[in-house]
């Protein structure tokens, strides 16, 4: 008989993980169209951003599967640092948000985008990669999944209430940038797992 999943410790590390990208990714898109118009573009300005911000994870979810099953560890931990970084940098670009500028946003958006993308496709390819048979490999997506999705679902409406109180408040960029960090630790610890089982 399989132990329960959710009683594995290691198990928890993806849900983290897959929780807190899919909080980023449902608030970002909900919410920056309206901060950027709060911050005077024009429509067609955000329309252009979030379109590039959709598109901007194409090459990301094609090259990444690649790359985790090519590359060594040293390889692997420096593909996590590099689209964590985006995050980061677009983190701290929200304490100086207060700008109509298109480039800003853009590149802001471009951050995100990279950033999201990456950790979503980490996280569901190292599903399969860190376990050995296709139940487990269920299991653990479906766990991870459910609790991530769950994390997801109050990411817009919590970013409301604080939306609300101060359309730019530090609050929401310090959370922000909070999520990314533990994304990143959480990336980086699964990769040193062996297997889950």
């Amino acid at each position: 008989m399989h132990r329960s999943i959710w009683a594995n410790p290691h198990a928890w590390l993806f849900l983290i993980t897959f929780g807190c990208q899919s909080l980023l990714n449902y608030t970002m898109a909900a919410w920056f169209p309206v901060l950027m118009g709060y911050h005077q573009l024009s429509a067609g300005h955000i329309g252009i951003i979030m379109a590039v911000y959709s598109l901007v994870g194409i090459p990301v979810y094609i090259l990444t599967p690649h790359l985790l099953t090519e590359l060594g560890p040293t390889g692997l931990k420096i593909l996590v640092a590099i689209p964590g970084a985006c995050g980061i940098i677009a983190g701290l670009m929200l304490f100086f948000q207060d700008t109509a500028s298109f480039g800003f946003w853009l590149t802001e958006n471009i951050l995100v985008g990279i950033a999201i993308s990456f950790f979503f496709i980490y996280t569901t390819t190292m599903f399969g990669l860190k376990t050995d048979d296709p139940l487990t490999t269920a299991r653990l997506s479906g766990m991870a999944q459910a609790g991530g999705y769950f994390m997801a679902a109050l990411g817009p409406s919590l970013y409301g209430w604080a939306y609300r109180v101060n359309p730019t408040g530090l609050p929401q960029n310090f959370v922000y940038v909070g999520l990314i960090v533990v994304t990143i630790i959480g990336a980086l610890r699964i990769q040193r797992l062996t297997k889950i089982h």
